[in-house]
């Protein structure tokens, strides 16, 4: 319970100074004496939703052999509170969590039933795509991963809106 607030206290100090900054600089240019607008060429996943303002990263290197557990998320574009994390991880039998067991295979584990599936990252290592068979309906999860303070999360995209999405972090390294 402790693990679960302090993430998502670290997620809410994070988001908050997110808020706070720019993602554009206004330069003059000294040729012509007119102002030019520089956007951000950051990855511009989730615009509009709470994953905007989140530092994207590649998909780790180690990845094979890590163990990744839900600490919290955002539900319609508000992040949960302890109360609707501890809801959600009893949703799922109070395990959840995703094991890469190799460079192409990863068991997402909710409760006590393991799904093994098939997963890749795309041509650009921005995101993973696992593939699970739940009782023959094919399920994808996309998970990509971003900075929160110098610790890579994992963010997990719920269904087809950016404004759900549950966070997991690191407990087992590979």
């Amino acid at each position: 319970m402790k693990k679960i607030l302090a993430c998502l206290l670290a997620i809410i100090m994070v988001l908050s100074l997110a808020a706070c900054g720019s993602d554009s600089d206004t330069n003059t240019d000294p040729d012509n004496g007119q102002q030019n607008e520089q956007t951000d060429k950051t990855d511009k996943t989730g615009q509009g939703t709470p994953l905007e303002s989140m530092n994207f990263v590649k998909v780790p290197e180690d990845i094979v052999g890590t163990r990744w557990e839900f600490c919290g998320g955002f539900l319609n574009g508000v992040e949960m509170d302890n109360e609707q994390a501890t809801a959600t991880l009893k949703k799922y039998g109070g395990k959840f969590e995703v094991d890469f067991n190799a460079a192409d295979s990863a068991d997402f584990v909710q409760g006590g039933g393991v799904l093994t599936g098939s997963c890749g990252a795309d041509e650009n290592n921005d995101m993973i795509v696992l593939s699970v068979d739940n009782n023959g309906t094919k399920i994808d999860y996309t998970f990509l991963f971003a900075d929160l303070n110098g610790t890579t999360i994992m963010v997990m995209l719920v269904g087809d809106s950016a404004s759900n999405s549950y966070y997991f972090r690191q407990v087992v390294e590979g």
